[in-house]
């Protein structure tokens, strides 16, 4: 079960993706930052592990794979990381994992440079800050739980949005190409010899 969804079920805390803060379902009253991260320790503590896979997402993976590197840039404290690498490896997802805190922006610049890349992640924040960091970078809005999908609005940020890793794949690959090939005729323009 996803963050969002833990949080409304065993915690009854609204953590909206795009409309704001973290509110209590019972009062409406905001939840601090520091009880949000102590509860997020706590999700990566006791629920990585018992996390269940996306219908498509591992052979969408493959398929970006067969076309660019994958890397899973994930916000969990690095002491979490090997969870996570068991966490996909479960699955049969065997891909590099990057531990991050806070917004994505600075990470995904630091790992993709000037390469084309696309990213792809469900909250409108990072994909602001993508935009900032690493703006030619293609954006894709994925929410794969529909009890998260259908409350959140597309994010004006990204380029494109899905709901299903199979919209994803077809996306991602094509927007990888046509980023690839537009890349290498400004370097064809550049370096006529």
């Amino acid at each position: 079960m996803p963050l969002a969804t833990w949080l409304i079920e065993r915690h009854q805390i609204d953590f909206p993706l795009m409309r704001g803060r973290a509110r209590r379902l019972d009062d409406g009253s905001t939840v601090s930052p520091r009880q949000l991260s102590d509860l997020c320790e706590l999700f990566a503590r006791d629920e990585l592990l018992r996390q269940t896979r996306a219908d498509g997402a591992r052979e969408a993976l493959a398929a970006f794979a067969e076309a660019g590197d994958v890397v899973i840039l994930t916000n969990i404290p690095d002491r979490h990381r090997d969870a996570r690498v068991q966490q996909f490896a479960a699955h049969g997802m065997h891909y590099p994992i990057q531990c991050n805190q806070g917004l994505k922006g600075a990470a995904v610049a630091r790992l993709v440079g000037d390469r084309p890349a696309v990213f792809i992640d469900e909250n409108d924040a990072h994909h602001a800050d993508v935009s900032k960091a690493a703006p030619h970078v293609s954006r894709l809005q994925l929410i794969a739980d529909p009890r998260i999908a259908d409350l959140t609005p597309a994010s004006h940020h990204a380029h494109a949005r899905h709901n299903r890793w199979d919209a994803a794949n077809t996306y991602s690959v094509e927007a990888l190409e046509l980023v690839s090939r537009s890349t290498m005729q400004d370097l064809a323009k550049a370096n006529p010899n």
